[in-house]
């Protein structure tokens, strides 16, 4: 199969699913990282299964998973809220 006969049948599944989006194979590639990141997949698992040589390369994909840890709220967080700020300080 050509590169480009690949290409079509993604525009062509993207089409049929009602994705306006653009969507290349690079997009799939991209997308098959990030899930991997964000299950808990190591970087260094990923790596080879991209192909790629360099950690360096592969590392270009954590940039998502960052944006989802700022936007994680840790347990420690709910405890204070429950807790309140002084709370251990004002029972003493």
């Amino acid at each position: 199969m050509s590169r480009q006969a690949f290409w079509n049948i993604i525009k062509k599944r993207a089409y049929q699913a009602g994705i306006s989006k653009h969507i290349s194979p690079h997009t799939l590639r991209h997308s098959f990282a990030t899930h991997l990141l964000e299950s808990g997949y190591d970087i260094r698992v990923i790596q080879p299964l991209l192909g790629h040589s360099s950690i360096q390369i592969t590392q270009r994909y954590t940039h998502i998973t960052d944006r989802l840890l700022s936007l994680t709220r840790s347990p420690l967080d709910l405890i204070q809220k429950q807790q309140g700020p002084l709370s251990d300080f004002q029972s003493k």
